[in-house]
């Protein structure tokens, strides 16, 4: 028996002694290295080729940011020549940038698998004044963005369009006729001059500047009063009737003074005197508050600077001169009127059908 137990406790003294060499063996896991993802925040990005590099100096400039890293990783062409080619496209080349940046510098450092360019832009224009920036796909939206600088008072506006037609001329024509269609905004035509930038493309921005000389107090005084007077002169006329626009256009001519003093509609209905301009701007302020559809032509009559409407009555246009009424409207289509009047066709709609006169009592069919 003796000797049966010592065999066991031999037999488990081996049996342990094999169970610690198991346990003390190693083990190593492994996995494929992966490089570690340059993580972008706000003032990094990541750039890898030329495409993207102009991509991200555009956004850099629309944004306003005055630094900006950029993280060179697998790039596709030679990054010192594409960033200097770049810096100058963006300023030289390109609208925005011919518009608001006044210079673009940079410096580059190699980080082991990457080159790291630091970009400082400095700009000519504030940071309001980039934000301010509006982009116009027409004609009519470039007019609405007029129309809502002249509202607020705003005496410079700059509006990016896409266009190859339109020069600095015909911006500044499209302004100054959107003035005059907007009478009880406007009792002080403002003085309009237009900038061009422009690059490459046909990206262009042009930067009206509209001078007065009224403060912004006087000139929401003077439009309070400009609106009742409208009211007041609209107030007794059956907008129902279908000469309802054409009674107007007697008040006002009756009421107005032709002189050489004033061309707005508040020197007209206001202060009772005006030029051309400011009784046909008198005329377009009480039918707008009729709603009635009509416009302001600034031409010539007689080779001379003359002002006069333009009246849609049912369908049709008709050429309307409150100047030297007496008893009588004349409605003329272009046709009667080409050669002693001149005017843009490009401003106006056509004016084709049969004119007619009207008198006040008659009944318009």
């Amino acid at each position: 028996m003796r000797k049966w137990t010592a065999l066991l406790l031999i037999l488990a003294m081996v049996m342990l002694a094999g169970c610690s060499s198991f346990f003390e063996k190693e083990y190593t896991s492994t996995r494929v290295y992966e490089d570690p993802e340059t993580t972008a925040d706000a003032a990094t990005t990541e750039i890898h080729n030329y495409a993207m590099l102009l991509r991200a100096l555009n956004a850099m400039v629309a944004s306003y940011r005055t630094n900006q890293v950029l993280i060179f990783a697998d790039y596709d062409g030679i990054i010192a020549d594409d960033l200097s080619k770049a810096c100058w496209e963006l300023r030289s080349d390109t609208a925005l940038g011919a518009w608001c940046v006044r210079d673009i510098e940079y410096t580059t450092e190699q980080v082991v698998a990457y080159v790291e360019a630091d970009i400082s832009v400095s700009y000519k224009k504030t940071e309001q004044e980039v934000e301010s920036l509006k982009t116009a796909q027409t004609r009519s939206a470039l007019s609405e963005c007029v129309a809502e600088a002249l509202e607020s008072q705003t005496r410079t506006l700059a509006v990016q369009m896409n266009t190859a037609a339109l020069s600095e001329g015909d911006v500044a024509e499209l302004a100054t006729q959107t003035i005059l269609d907007h009478p009880l905004l406007c009792v002080e035509v403002p003085e309009v001059n237009v900038t061009l930038y422009s690059g490459a493309t046909n990206q262009k921005i042009f930067e009206i500047t509209m001078h007065t000389r009224l403060s912004e107090t006087e000139t929401l005084s003077r439009r309070e009063k400009l609106e009742k007077a409208v009211k007041d002169l609209a107030a007794d006329i059956d907008s129902e009737d279908p000469s309802a626009a054409l009674q107007a256009a007697v008040k006002v001519a009756e009421q107005v003074s032709i002189s050489g003093e004033g061309n707005t509609a508040y020197d007209a209905l206001v202060n009772g005197a005006s030029d051309s301009q400011g009784l046909a701007m008198a005329a377009k302020a009480v039918w707008m508050t009729m709603g009635v559809e009509s416009a302001v032509v600034s031409g010539q009559l007689d080779s001379n600077p003359h002002s006069w409407n333009l009246l849609k009555l049912g369908d049709n246009y008709y050429h309307l001169d409150l100047v030297g009424y007496s008893g009588t409207l004349w409605l003329q289509p272009d046709r009667d009127i080409w050669g002693r009047y001149w005017w843009s066709t490009e401003l106006y709609p056509a004016c084709t059908e049969q004119g007619f006169s009207w008198q006040p009592n008659q009944a318009l069919d």
